[in-house]
């Protein structure tokens, strides 16, 4: 631990009336201040056996950074900031988190901290001032030199304007930079700075007075002179009123009414005032050189180590949402207190031996104790007192027991030493006699003021003092509860048993509980409230025979030790702590709604339990604990939860993320994540400083519809997340049924490439490509199939028809030429003067034959598959024209690329029609057209056949003259030819045929 009087904590080193030309530090403690202590605590037996009120602390052994905690801060979230020697820790009722330089800090060493309306958090250091923002430390210095010494106080207006004190000048942060602000003069000394209830701000100058700074301006409130202002608050709007301290005095003001507290500190060591602040209750609270002061009303109250808290020198305080209190000390840590309606009585108030077995209040309101082996202990206006019993060792005594009567007799109930009972007035215990139950468990009184005692060997009435034992009964006794004048239950390790008339009788409502391990009873009107060792309890309606159960998912344990009824309110203690409901019977149905319970993690003893008039008193492990429930419950705020972490740990460490901050924990920012790395786990806690340890539930909106069963787990696993957009929700559930606003974090995470729609659109393209393609190549092979068929039917043609064609040609060729040959040799035998007639019709008969054999041959030709070329054709339609025209007066010329109608093939017929076509033209030509000229051009692309025949004869009207034989035939040929035929002609312009044939 550092020295507390090192330079950086001094509060003043101006020479100042009140320090006697001393400056006022924080002063090391000396060796005798601890001897005093001593002497003062042994000299004031009163006051160190007064009520013990319940403080949490934490210290280096929680994980505290560092033991003197500066200044402490609450921020929106409820969390706690502290400062100290090593940093700034910020504690979320779990764990601490430091920051210090290496984070952001300008100095380790901080005495001011606040939370803006915006949540961010502003520290005060030795060059300025940091601000925790989204997007990480952000350092705003002085506007000067920085000074030696640092901030010691910092706060957030109403308009979220920042303040600061250091070196005793008042500073305002104004574009980037902190800037001097004067106030009275510009030399004043300003002390302290605060805001009223309306966010008003208000600095103490010494030797002024306390001004309020309005419309830009300052107007003094209250006049001090001569007075170091060293904390003050404001507690009235519009007129100024509050409390202020100096040193070592306090007072409060109206105006410039001044007025000095004189406080009743007797049997204190405070000599020194350090800092002020005010709870919801408008309490006002003192941090001292030795614990702290509440002021409530006219009442004071000294917190120190004597009733629960420390002697340490308080540094700083503040109040959270909860009106929790925290206070942070000069080596102890922080400690925190939360209404004073818990109290707790343990070895501090002089218990020897903090087991308390038993509790028991007679009829003048003495509460007594049975410990585990410390004796009996009567508590008597808040302070403990040792009972005595006629045995060896009597403060040692292991007592399990203890009842007081209707009549103040009271009953203690030892552990291998019988039982044994004072009278009402008698201050002499008197051991019963022929009581063989071994170890006394409970002692109980019913209806008829029968005392009933349960051991591990049965159990007994005491009837006009004479030990009855109950026969056939040889049970482990631990409870009792009556159940009219003649009835009572028995709660036992084997089971629930009613003995009627001190008699066992077998009752078939309680064969539910056969074999349980019964620790507690209590009946509530028809309710029987049934403790077990390991389910719970058990409530028993005894006239409808249902039977509800409540267990650790309610309770935190399944071991139930005590149960009490007060007020409608169910008191119960378990093996891990106390709970408490509020009781609605409403519907023949008892129902439970949880309420709150102020340090409730405590482990309770069987059947150690007391309801008074005011108070629930608990026997634990630790101590007695005391509930006052005539004191409303702290009106506890919505747990708040925050995200701590959120990780993705597939993602590659080269791959960077933006970040931001938020309640000091550093959050991804726009999170996005592919598919294939979509690993997230998100960790969060609940804000919450006492009691049960909250439950979450929470849900993906954008995989879950509703949110998740409560659970204690505070991290969520998603180890595949599909792409989308995600909203993750947590909200806890506190013991006592509050629910908090939930955290929210959002995310996205996107498909890979495989899992986009191009990707998809891409694979259904390919299949459907596939298909098609597919669909292709089925056309495709039985086209080919039908080509090949067609193909072999085409050869199987050529071959009829180049036989044909020869077989024609040999056949009726030969017999044609016969014809022809007989036919000349009959003319030559013909004389030339006689059968001139008969030489006419052979010459007849030999042209016929010959023309039949022209158009045989002609006819062989085209059957041939070897001219079914346009090569061939051509040469045969040029072939004919020459033959035709020679003793004509025409002159006949042809246009024919020869080589480019080689490599084209006509189908079966198209040769023939094309000749024919052709030759009917040429024809006509020579017997018509009365031309000199004709001419046959072939053109070729690569889409048609171009063939044209022209004259450059008489011409004719092609509208006038009606279309013969010829032309008719010609056109039916071209149809075949799936080719266009067109003659244009004109009287006396000539004739042009055009043949157009698109390529077969």
């Amino acid at each position: 631990m550092q020295p507390s009087n090192i330079k950086h904590l001094c509060v003043a080193e101006k020479v100042l009336p009140e320090n006697n030309g001393r400056a006022t530090c924080f002063s090391k403690r000396k060796h005798f201040t601890a001897i005093l202590l001593v002497v003062l605590v042994l000299f004031c037996g009163e006051h160190a056996l007064s009520q013990k009120y319940y403080f949490q602390h934490w210290d280096v052994s929680n994980g505290l950074s560092q033991s003197q905690v500066l200044t402490l801060c609450p921020d929106q979230s409820k969390q706690i900031w502290l400062s100290t020697f090593t940093g700034v820790d910020c504690f979320d009722g779990r764990q601490f988190k430091n920051f210090n330089v290496s984070n952001g800090l300008t100095s380790n060493v901080n005495l001011a901290m606040t939370c803006d309306h915006k949540g961010i958090m502003w520290i005060g250091g030795t060059r300025g001032i940091t601000a925790l923002t989204r997007s990480g430390p952000v350092v705003y210095p002085f506007n000067f030199r920085p000074f030696t010494r640092s901030i010691t106080k910092i706060v957030a207006d109403g308009n979220d304007q920042i303040w600061v004190v250091a070196n005793f000048q008042l500073f305002r942060l104004d574009k980037a930079k902190l800037v001097v602000e004067p106030v009275a003069s510009k030399n004043n000394i300003v002390s302290d700075i605060c805001l009223d209830g309306a966010g008003n701000l208000y600095a103490a100058i010494y030797n002024f007075g306390i001004f309020k700074r309005a419309n830009n301006s300052w107007q003094q409130q209250c006049a001090v002179k001569n007075i170091f202002i060293r904390s003050f608050i404001i507690d009235g709007i519009p007129v100024a009123s509050g409390t202020f301290i100096t040193r070592h005095e306090i007072f409060h003001f109206t105006g410039n009414e001044i007025q000095k507290k004189v406080l009743k500190l007797s049997g204190s060591l405070i000599s020194e005032y350090n800092c002020l602040c005010t709870d919801h209750n408008r309490n006002i609270w003192i941090g001292t050189d030795h614990g702290a002061v509440l002021l409530r009303g006219l009442k004071t109250t000294v917190f120190n180590e004597g009733n629960g808290f420390s002697n340490m020198r308080i540094f700083a305080m503040c109040n959270d949402a909860d009106n929790r209190m925290w206070f942070g000390t000069d080596g102890e840590g922080v400690y925190s207190y939360l209404d004073g309606s818990h109290l707790i009585y343990d070895k501090s108030q002089g218990l020897n031996n903090e087991v308390v077995m038993g509790l028991t209040r007679d009829t003048h309101g003495n509460v007594f104790m049975a410990t585990d082996g410390g004796g009996v202990w009567q508590l008597l206006n808040n302070k403990l007192m040792p009972e005595k019993l006629p045995v060896s060792n009597s403060s040692g005594l292991r007592i399990n027991c203890i009842y007081s009567d209707t009549h103040d007799n009271l009953w203690v109930g030892t552990d291998f030493n019988g039982l044994w009972m004072k009278p009402a007035g008698s201050k002499t215990y008197r051991q019963v006699a022929n009581l063989n139950l071994g170890t006394i468990f409970y002692i109980y009184e019913d209806e008829q003021h029968t005392i009933w005692v349960g051991g591990n060997n049965g159990c007994s009435r005491i009837v006009r003092n004479t030990v009855v034992p109950v026969p056939s009964f040889p049970h482990y006794c631990t409870s009792f509860t009556s159940m009219g004048r003649d009835s009572v239950l028995v709660g036992t390790a084997e089971g629930l048993y009613l003995i009627f008339k001190g008699y066992p009788v077998n009752e078939p409502r309680f064969k539910f509980f056969a074999n349980e391990n019964i620790l507690t009873l209590k009946r509530f009107g028809s309710y029987i409230l049934v403790g077990t060792n390991d389910k719970g309890l058990f409530i028993l309606n005894y006239r409808t025979g249902a039977i509800q159960n409540i267990n650790r998912s309610s309770l935190g344990s399944n071991i139930l030790y005590s149960v009490a009824v007060k007020d409608h309110e169910l008191w119960i203690g378990t093996g891990t702590g106390i709970n408490r409901f509020a009781i609605d019977t409403a519907h023949g149905k008892l129902n439970l709604k949880r309420m709150p319970v102020l340090q409730s993690r405590c482990e309770t003893n069987e059947n150690a339990i007391l309801a008074t008039d005011s108070s629930i008193l608990f026997g634990t492990s630790k101590g007695a604990y005391v509930f006052r429930i005539k004191s409303p419950p702290a009106a506890l705020t919505s747990p708040k939860t925050i995200l701590e972490h959120v990780s993705f740990p597939q993602q590659d460490k080269s791959e960077r993320n933006s970040f931001y901050y938020l309640n000091g924990y550093r959050l991804p920012a726009d999170l996005k994540l592919p598919s294939d790395k979509s690993h997230v786990t998100i960790n969060y806690q609940a804000i919450q400083f006492s009691g049960d340890d909250p439950l979450y539930q929470y849900k993906l909106e954008g995989l879950d519809s509703t949110y998740s069963e409560p659970t204690k787990t505070n991290f969520v696993d998603y180890p595949n997340l599909p792409p989308g957009k995600y909203t993750f929700r947590v909200k806890a559930l506190s013991g006592d049924a509050r629910v908090g606003t939930p955290a929210v974090f959002s995310f996205i995470i996107t498909p890979t490439f495989t899992q986009t729609l191009f990707f998809k659109l891409l694979i259904l393209l390919f299949f459907l490509t596939i298909s098609y393609a597919f669909y292709l190549y089925k056309i495709f092979a039985a086209r080919k199939k039908h080509a090949y068929i067609e193909a072999l039917k085409h050869r199987e043609h050529e071959i009829i028809r180049k036989q044909t064609a020869e077989d024609f040609h040999d056949d009726l060729g030969n017999k044609l030429t016969r014809i022809t040959m007989l036919s000349e040799l009959l003319e030559r035998r013909l004389s030339k003067d006689h059968y001139q007639e008969e030489k006419t019709m052979v010459k007849q008969i030999r042209m016929s034959a010959q023309d039949m054999y022209i158009g045989t041959k002609n006819i062989i030709w085209a059957l041939n598959p070897e001219n079914d070329n346009l090569q061939q054709v051509l040469l045969q339609v040029e072939s004919f024209g020459q033959d035709l025209f020679p003793e004509s007066n025409i002159r006949f010329e042809t246009h024919i690329n020869l080589e480019s109608a080689g490599s084209i093939t006509l189908p079966l017929g198209y040769s023939r029609n094309i000749i024919l076509i052709c030759k009917e033209l040429l024809n006509n030509i020579l017997k018509h057209s009365q031309a000199t000229r004709a001419a046959i051009t072939v053109t070729i692309d690569k889409n048609e056949i171009k063939l044209v025949v022209m004259d450059n004869g008489i011409g004719f009207d092609t509208n006038q003259s009606d279309e013969g034989d010829g032309l008719q035939n010609m056109q039916k040929r071209a149809a075949k030819l799936n080719a266009k035929l067109t003659i244009d002609s004109k009287k006396g312009t000539g004739t042009i045929s055009t043949l157009i044939m698109p390529l077969p």
